[in-house]
């Protein structure tokens, strides 16, 4: 339980922390995904402190860092260094917490990333009329697992995974759009999973390997 006036209205950010709670305690099988969905329409419902501390019962983290998913057992990403020490550490880039991930899309054009590039652990992305294609064929991934946030739209997003690669989106809610994963579920050694959540909506969503013309034309396997 929590210290917090139980007669105090609660925030939007008291709401995510709880979603969050509630995710994380899915993934450790402390859940049932009955029991997740369950719990989150009531987090979604409830007005007070008090309320939200009955919904959450038995599942509070002891740490505020608890609320992190991926968690440091699941190896997650540290802040850069400081140059040297008479220079302050640099800041810590988008999409190394859940309240601050990497937002790709949103708007009416489409966003990519190919090539070399670093894939953080948290981002978010919202395909609202373009697309947005996530090429990891030479991505550095920083996390075990990478929390990928979809919000609802009308475009398209594809992930394009190295072999070896898993994904998991089984906990992403189907709209009028297709899901369509064609990568194993659990991945090879030493290579991370993907895991989507959030709402597809009027897009799709396609997780693959890639074909033979971006073998043979645009890279590595």
């Amino acid at each position: 339980m929590t210290t917090d006036d139980p007669a105090r209205l609660i925030t939007e950010a008291d709401r995510q922390r709880a979603l969050t709670v509630l995710r994380r305690a899915a993934e450790d099988g402390r859940l049932t995904p009955t029991a997740l969905d369950e719990r989150s329409r009531r987090v979604r419902e409830v007005l007070l402190v008090g309320q939200l501390d009955d919904v959450l019962e038995g599942l509070r983290p002891t740490r505020d860092t608890d609320l992190l998913w991926p968690n440091s057992e699941r190896a997650t990403a540290s802040p850069p260094a400081r140059t040297s020490a008479s220079q302050p550490a640099l800041p810590v880039p988008a999409g190394h917490r859940a309240d601050d991930r990497l937002v790709l899309g949103g708007g009416m054009a489409s966003d990519k990333r190919a090539g070399v590039w670093v894939l953080p652990p948290y981002l978010r992305v919202l395909p609202r009329v373009g697309s947005i294609r996530l090429d990891c064929r030479r991505a550095h991934a920083e996390t075990a697992v990478i929390d990928i946030e979809v919000g609802i739209g009308a475009g398209s997003v594809v992930l394009v995974l190295p072999e070896g690669w898993a994904a998991n989106a089984e906990r992403l809610k189907k709209g009028v759009g297709d899901v369509k994963v064609k990568v194993a579920p659990t991945p090879a050694s030493d290579c991370p999973t993907i895991f989507l959540h959030g709402q597809a909506g009027l897009g799709s969503v396609v997780i693959r390997h890639a074909n033979w013309f971006e073998r043979t034309f645009t890279g590595k396997n």
